[in-house]
């Protein structure tokens, strides 16, 4: 269990990563080098959501993907032809079983993944008459799943009561079985008492069993008679089970015995053991008591009033302070006592479900229509293909068009051109000059288009300089005016801001003969 779970969360992590390194590198490099490379942006936003986006399909999106995979082949499995070889379809359900123990499931879900694929596997071995070890033991696991499947049921007493020798988990299922069928099958029943008997065995487990023998006049009854009576006569038990012993073998059992059950049934109905709990036992045992001697009801009264009183200065403190507790939260599991936070989480439990459920519904229908274009003709996957990369481009123009387009309306202060000074240390070959940048970009038809712009809405001391990429190609950065000092510079490219000439720049310091 432990190390499935570590599994689950190890490969979703896994998954994540690796898309972040691929998809996640993949989409800042379409953005800034392709979509939107003229502009200089934060792109902070857009990192945390390639970060959810990656979480997102790593963990939910993969889970959901181990699902679909495995309905998809249980499916599979539910039409079988039965005339097919089992070396053919055996390997088929191994391999599905061994699907529900790997990285995509959390333990409890694969476990109740698992149950579904052994329920069909177990109808099919049913269908074929499979009786070897292995078949028994996936009718045995789906019996417990479903313990009124007498099919099952049925395939594995023929083979445990053909035993000798069972091992205590054999004789626990065995008395799961009888138990479940509240002690109706009789063969059974016989078979575990002459188990009990021959081994001696007397336990919570083989109380019952040997009572219900008693009750049901088994033909053990003698022997159960020898070997329970005087262990219950010695311990002196007065519980249930040992009473309704003491009422069938009453008549059975040899006249040096019956006094002790007389009195022991007597007792039981003296201190009213069972007159809330057992109203028929009691009545059973008030028979018993009326059919006494006079004098002998006098004394096993006396007798019941008498330990009555020597216990009366007990004080039993039946519930401590942990039991309390304990009894206060089975109160609040049960509604006697809701809790608030109990009920809010099981609202939020509520909505991650049908949240979780809604996005499988949605993520199935996605794969379907993968599956479905799988199968479809090459030429029409080409197509398909064609199609998207031509919106792709489409929409990355469009975008590119759209982020360096000037901005609608008439330029703002156009009758107040706005003047880059060039201060007296420029034209003097100054030593340390400062410029605004507003833009680098790989082409320069683009860096055309936004000095252009800038022109338009009458910013002067505008400029391009060129420099190489480390890559093949240049950058062609769109500067703005010359400054002595970054204040002013600072101050300048702020008013271009104001007046919504530029979005985004940043101070560049330049050599003064630039």
């Amino acid at each position: 269990m432990l190390y499935q779970s570590f599994k689950y969360y190890f490969v979703r992590l896994g998954v994540s990563f690796f898309l972040l390194l691929t998809g996640g590198f993949a989409v800042l490099f379409f953005i800034h080098e392709i979509a939107l490379s003229g502009l200089v942006f934060d792109d902070r936003p857009i990192k945390w959501g390639v970060i959810l986006v990656s979480l997102f399909f790593g963990c939910l999106v993969f889970g959901m993907f181990g699902e679909h995979r495995f309905f998809k082949a249980l499916d599979g499995l539910k039409l079988i032809d039965l005339q097919l070889p089992m070396q053919q379809v055996v390997p088929r359900f191994e391999s599905l079983l061994r699907f529900t123990e790997s990285s995509y499931f959390l333990p409890r879900h694969g476990r109740r993944l698992k149950e579904k694929v052994i329920r069909q596997y177990a109808q099919y071995l049913l269908s074929i008459g499979a009786e070897d070890r292995y078949a028994l033991n996936i009718y045995l696991k789906a019996f417990l799943q479903d313990s009124t499947e007498t099919a099952y049921r049925d395939m594995i007493v023929s083979v445990l009561t053909q035993k000798r020798d069972l091992e205590p988990a054999e004789i626990d299922l065995l008395l799961l079985i009888l138990t479940t069928e509240k002690f109706a099958d009789q063969e059974i029943l016989d078979f575990l008492v002459s188990i009990f008997l021959n081994q001696q065995i007397f336990t919570n487990k083989s109380e019952p069993v040997l009572l219900q023998a008693l009750e049901k006049n088994s033909p053990q009854s003698a022997e159960i008679i020898e070997f329970l009576l005087p262990i219950l006569v010695g311990k002196e038990r007065k519980d249930p089970y040992s009473a309704h012993f003491y009422l069938n073998a009453l008549d059975r059992a040899r006249p040096e015995h019956r006094k002790e059950i007389e009195d022991l049934i007597a007792a039981c109905y003296c201190e009213g053991r069972f007159r809330v709990v057992d109203p028929v036992l009691h009545g059973r045992c008030e028979a018993v008591f009326n059919r006494l001697a006079p004098d002998r009801q006098t004394q096993l009264m006396t007798a019941a009033n008498d330990r009555k009183v020597s216990e009366k200065w007990k004080q039993v403190r039946l519930l401590r302070s942990e039991d309390v507790r304990r009894v206060q939260r089975r109160n609040r599991e049960s509604g006697v006592e809701p809790a608030l936070g109990s009920r809010l989480w099981a609202g939020m439990g509520r909505l991650w479900t049908a949240f979780r459920e809604a996005t499988r519904a949605m993520v199935f229908k996605l794969f379907d229509g993968l599956n479905w274009l799988g199968g479809l003709p090459l030429k029409y996957k080409l197509s398909a293909l064609g199609v998207v990369m031509v919106g792709i481009v489409a929409g990355t123009l469009s975008l590119q068009k759209a982020m360096v387009a000037p901005p609608k309306g008439p330029p703002p202060e156009t009758n107040n051109p706005v003047a880059m000074p060039m201060p007296p240390g420029a034209q003097k070959g100054a030593v340390k000059m400062h410029t605004i940048q507003i833009a680098a970009v790989n082409r320069k038809a683009n860096a055309e288009e936004i000095v252009e712009r800038l022109r338009r809405h009458k910013v002067q001391g505008v400029y391009v300089v060129e420099t190489k990429r480390k890559t093949n190609g240049y950058w062609y950065k769109v500067r703005i005016g010359k400054f002595g000092s970054l204040d002013e510079a600072q101050k300048s490219a702020q008013k271009l801001v104001e007046q919504n000439i530029i979005n985004n720049y940043f101070l560049v310091s330049v050599g003064g003969g630039k």
